[in-house]
């Protein structure tokens, strides 16, 4: 393995002024060049290495998330990973690429052997520079563009922030003005006034503004929401803004308001942070009396009708009846009860954002473990855990036709090959409209309101893994023609082409473009039954799978050129775009595809630590703490 560390050493330039610098750099005369496969702009192979080369850039500088004050300099600093290690002769050959904000259009590029410095970035001390940036890193062979690895940007790169802190040292407040402590209130229609004052200094071009309340009974939350407050860039003065939360709601009990003013620096909310609380307050809910005509249509606590919310009931239960849907081996017996535990925290001890008028009711996590060949002292422990079913593997497929499941699909000693995944994903459809599948070796470090979200609203919920779509690295020619699809390529991808009888016909086929597509991962995918992710894509899936020699062609090795259930979940999406136009949304901030091998993803062990301006999902995989396992199953599995 070739790992390379390049330490932060300073280079004086400015970023207004930033150049491509490959021209300064000539190769060594004195070193033989290696035979070289380029395949499109990206994905070198070297023929000496017998494979594609794989590489990883961590930047320890400037550091995920991590904040700098205008106009300081921010040295850069990563650590780069290549695997297997590079010939010395293509060493020579290979320059590392930087660009800032802008992910194809390089800044700075130095070849690997003459590399001495690298530069720092400094931006202009004006309020232009003031809120995210993006600087990103990649591999090239000197001179050519074609880099040694297909990733998206967001592979290699590190966000972060410019503030300036004479700003954030404004003192913003919210003051509760109605209901004030003590009040009595029909709790039909709670009416909450508040007044809010934000500096003229701090203004739109800084910070989006939020209000956030929650109303909490006995200290759990049962409503809460999230307002954006209007653009301004004067002083903004709020002295009655207004808002309701409506029913049903715990008659005759003390229930706590509580509300903050809160910014972010971005609109996805990355950098989002409370600046000021007002004093909560602690209200008495009074049951309405019927003969009043603006509560009557509460009537009783059991039969309401939800005319103030503009979230349906209907729509309001699929956000909250979603299921959790995983699945381990005795192998992944560890990793599966952390998973468990941090679905328990997260989904359990928090509430619920999903419209600003919504009714929020509190209701378990429903979570669908199915066995794959768990040890019976592991079941009998997992039955214990709560808000957890656990489930064997069908034999047929669900549904009407009752098709038989292929015996090495439910085979325990065939199950590193993952054909059960989209079986698993249908049969829980069958029993729940929406589902979340979640890998075991996964834990939540967030709340799962946006795959909720984008489940109802989208119909499924996709990330990725930091990869391009379709390489000789991440599908079989012949998984694809399973799809009636192709991979075009140029002359260096003929080996590539051929089908698994060794042809090359690809009549009839659709071709897509080398790398054209961001490569989605199946560790983490939402689908609502009946979408087209459902039907156009869930279904063929499986299809693929159930076909050893579809999931699994007789060329494949290992990770190395087929990606088993992952790469069919990319084939069927590729076939639904073709046939049906389906462009699904892919989340592809790093948050979403956080693990281990990330050296500088600082997560934390502990879960009282979270820090969710960094991670959503995070993966632990093996020989690494477990924060969220109870110690039994640790136990049991070690």
């Amino acid at each position: 393995m070739g790992r390379t560390k390049l330490e932060a050493l300073i280079a004086f330039f400015f970023i207004s002024s930033l150049c491509t610098a490959v021209d300064e750099f000539s190769l060594l005369d004195s070193h033989d060049v290696p035979s070289i496969v380029r395949s499109g702009n990206c994905t070198v192979q070297v023929p000496e290495l017998a494979s594609y080369v794989s590489t990883q850039i961590d930047f320890y500088s400037p550091q995920y998330g991590a904040k700098f004050e205008l106009g300081s300099i921010i040295p850069l600093e990563v650590g780069i990973m290549v695997l297997p290690s590079l010939p010395l002769a293509l060493q020579y050959q290979t320059s590392i690429c930087f660009a800032v904000d802008q992910a194809n259009e390089a800044s700075w590029c130095s070849a690997l052997q003459e590399l001495s410095q690298l530069p720092h970035l400094e931006f202009p001390k004006d309020s232009s520079s003031l809120g995210v940036h993006h600087v990103y890193a990649w591999l090239e062979l000197t001179g050519s563009g074609t880099r040694l690895d297909c990733h998206i940007p967001e592979h290699d790169a590190s966000k972060f922030y410019v503030v300036n802190s004479a700003l954030e040292r404004q003192e913003p407040a919210i003051t509760l003005l109605t209901p004030l402590d003590g009040s009595t209130t029909y709790s039909c229609d709670l009416h909450v006034a508040a007044s809010i004052k934000i500096p003229p200094i701090a203004n739109s071009e800084v910070y989006q503004w939020y209000l956030a309340a929650e109303l909490r009974l006995r200290g759990v939350v049962i409503q809460n929401f999230r307002v954006i407050l209007p653009t301004f860039t004067d002083e903004l003065v709020l002295g009655n803004y207004t808002f309701a939360f409506v029913g049903p709601l715990p008659y005759g009990s003390v229930v706590q308001i509580r509300i903050n003013l809160q910014r972010t620096l971005s609109v996805d909310l990355s950098t989002l942070e409370t600046v000021s609380s007002a004093t909560p307050a602690d209200v008495f809910l009074k049951r309405p009396l019927l003969n009043q005509g603006a509560c009557t249509r509460f009537g009783s606590h059991e039969n309401v009708n939800m005319l103030q919310s503009s979230v349906s009931r209907e729509s309001q239960d699929s956000l909250m009846n979603i299921a959790i849907v995983t699945a381990a081996d005795e192998a992944y017996a560890d990793r599966l009860s952390n998973l468990i535990g941090s679905i328990h925290f997260w989904e359990s001890e928090t509430g619920w954002t999903i419209h600003h008028d919504a009714v929020l009711e509190k209701r378990p996590p429903h979570i669908l473990v199915y066995d794959l060949g768990l040890d019976p002292s592991t079941v009998h422990e997992a039955k214990k855990w709560a808000y957890v079913e656990l489930l064997k593997l069908p034999t047929t497929l669900p549904g009407s036709n009752q098709a038989s499941v292929p015996s090495f699909v439910r085979d325990p000693q065939m199950a590193w090959l993952v054909s059960w995944k989209p079986l698993v994903v249908l049969d829980a459809l069958s029993k729940h409209s929406r589902v979340l599948w979640i890998d075991a070796n996964a834990e939540l470090r967030f709340p799962l309101d946006i795959p909720r979200r984008e489940i109802e609203n989208e119909g499924h919920f996709f990330t990725t893994a930091g990869h391009l779509f379709p390489t000789p690295k991440t599908v079989r020619q012949s998984t694809l023609q399973n799809f009636n699809i192709s991979a075009a390529g140029d002359g260096a991808l003929n080996s590539w082409a051929k089908d698994q009888k060794g042809g090359t016909n690809t009549f009839g086929y659709s071709f897509i473009p080398f790398a054209s597509r961001v490569e989605f991962t199946s560790a983490l995918m939402g689908f609502k039954r009946g979408s087209m992710a459902h039907t156009g894509v869930l279904i063929p899936m499986y299809d693929c799978c159930v076909t050893q020699t579809c999931i699994w062609p007789n060329d494949a090795v290992g990770n190395t050129n087929q990606r088993r259930d992952q790469s069919v979940l990319n084939a069927a999406l590729a076939k639904a775009e073709i046939v049906h136009n389906f462009k699904p949304r892919c989340f592809r901030d790093k948050k979403w595809w956080a693990w281990t091998g990330q050296e500088t993803v600082k997560v934390p062990i502990h879960h009282g630590d979270f820090n969710g301006d960094l991670v959503n999902i995070f993966s632990r995989r093996a020989g690494h703490p477990k924060p969220y396992s109870s110690r039994s199953i640790l136990s049991i599995s070690q």
